[in-house]
C-alpha cells in the first residue's frame, strides 16, 4: 500500500486515523508502530536535528552532480577545474558536486518532463497528466548534456513528495506550498513522535534518530579534524602512456619497483591503479582510463620494437654485485 504523503499538517492530522484503518486492511497482521515506521521512511528526507536548539528543523535539499563538461565536448578541462571543485568519471565526463533545495529539484524535474512534452508533442488529455511522467527514468535519467544529472535510485525516493507537490498542468512550481511544507513537516514529525511516545517506542522516533545522525556526523569530522594529512601532489608526466607502460614493465621486471600481486601472480589492474593513482598525465585533456593504463604495462604494451631499443636498463641485481 502506498501512503499517501501531505504538504499541510492540517490534512496529514484529519486523515491519519483514516490512512491507519486502510493500512490495517492491507497489512493484517501489522500493528500501528509499523505504520508509523513507514512514516518515518517517507518524511525523514525533509527533517534535520537543530544542535543549538535541541528540535528538530525543516531541511529539504537534495546531493546532484551538476555536469560542466560532457565527455563528448571535451572544453577545456584545466580552466574549469581551477575555478570548481571537480572530479572526472570513468568516461571523462566532468563534474561538480551541487547541493539544492527541493523546490529547485522540482522545478529541474518539471522542467524535463515539459521539454519532454514539446519534443514529442505530447498533449495533456483527460485522465493524463504531468506527474505521469515525473517517475520515468528515460526522461529522469536522459544524462548526456550540460547541467544536472539525475541518479535515479535517489529520485525514486523523492517520488511521494513530487507527486504531491508538482502541479497536474503548467510550468512553475508553488513557492507559497512548498514554504508551508517546511512549516508542515515538522509539525507531522512531532505528530509522529508523540504516537511513538504513546506506544513506548520513542527510540524509533525522528528526534532520537536524527539527533544521533547528528552527533555521529560530529563525531566523524572531528575524527578527520585530528586524522587529516596534507594531500601530495600528484608526478606529472609529459611523455606518452605506452612510453610510461614500457618504463614502468622494465622496472617491474628488472627488481627496482615492486608491482601490486595477488596470490603471488602480478595483479596487472591493481598496479595499473597505482600508476593512475600517483601520476597525472599532463599531455591529455582527459586522463587514460584505467583499462588504458592496463593495456600499456607488460605483454598488451604497443611501443615498437626501435622505440624499446633506445631504453637500455640493467637488472636491479647486477648493480647490487
Amino acid at each position: 500500500m502506498e501512503i499517501p504523503f501531505y504538504l499541510s499538517f492540517k490534512e496529514f492530522e484529519k486523515n491519519y486515523q483514516a490512512d491507519l484503518k486502510k493500512w490495517f486492511e492491507h497489512y493484517c497482521d501489522a500493528d500501528e508502530l509499523d505504520f508509523l515506521k513507514d512514516l518515518l521512511e517517507l518524511y525523514r528526507y525533509y527533517l534535520c536535528y537543530n544542535v543549538v536548539e535541541d528540535k528538530l528543523d525543516f531541511e529539504g535539499v537534495i546531493e546532484i552532480m551538476d555536469c560542466l563538461v560532457p565527455f563528448r565536448n571535451k572544453g577545456n578541462l584545466q580552466i574549469l577545474g581551477a575555478f570548481f571543485t571537480t572530479y572526472k568519471d570513468k568516461e571523462g565526463n566532468l563534474f561538480q558536486k551541487k547541493t539544492i533545495t527541493m523546490i529547485e529539484y522540482a522545478q529541474h524535474v518539471l522542467d524535463l518532463v515539459n521539454m519532454y512534452l514539446k519534443n514529442n508533442k505530447v498533449e495533456i488529455v483527460d485522465g493524463v497528466n504531468i506527474k505521469d511522467y515525473i517517475g520515468r527514468r528515460d526522461i529522469i535519467s536522459d544524462n548526456d548534456s550540460f547541467g544536472y544529472w539525475i541518479n535515479f535510485d535517489i529520485h525514486k525516493l523523492t517520488l511521494p513528495f513530487l507527486k504531491t507537490y508538482i502541479p497536474i498542468n503548467g510550468k512553475i512550481v508553488n513557492a507559497t506550498l512548498y514554504r508551508n511544507f517546511g512549516f508542515a513537516v515538522v509539525r507531522i514529525a512531532n505528530f509522529i513522535d508523540e504516537r511513538l511516545k504513546s506506544l513506548n517506542a520513542f527510540e524509533f522516533s525522528f528526534y532520537n534518530r536524527l539527533k544521533s545522525e547528528a552527533k555521529s556526523q560530529e563525531q566523524n569530522k572531528s575524527n578527520f579534524d585530528k586524522e587529516a594529512v596534507p594531500i601530495t601532489s600528484k608526478i606529472k608526466i609529459t611523455g606518452s602512456l605506452q612510453a610510461l607502460g614500457y618504463i614502468f614493465t622494465e622496472l617491474f621486471e628488472k627488481g627496482y619497483i615492486e608491482p601490486q600481486r595477488k596470490n603471488g601472480k602480478v595483479n596487472i589492474q591493481g598496479t595499473a591503479k597505482m600508476i593512475l593513482d600517483h601520476f597525472e598525465f599532463i599531455r591529455e585533456e582527459v586522463q587514460p582510463s584505467l583499462e588504458s593504463v592496463r593495456q600499456s604495462l607488460f605483454t598488451q604494451n604497443k611501443f615498437s620494437n626501435d622505440k624499446q631499443d633506445l631504453f637500455k636498463i640493467p637488472n636491479c641485481s647486477q648493480l647490487e654485485k
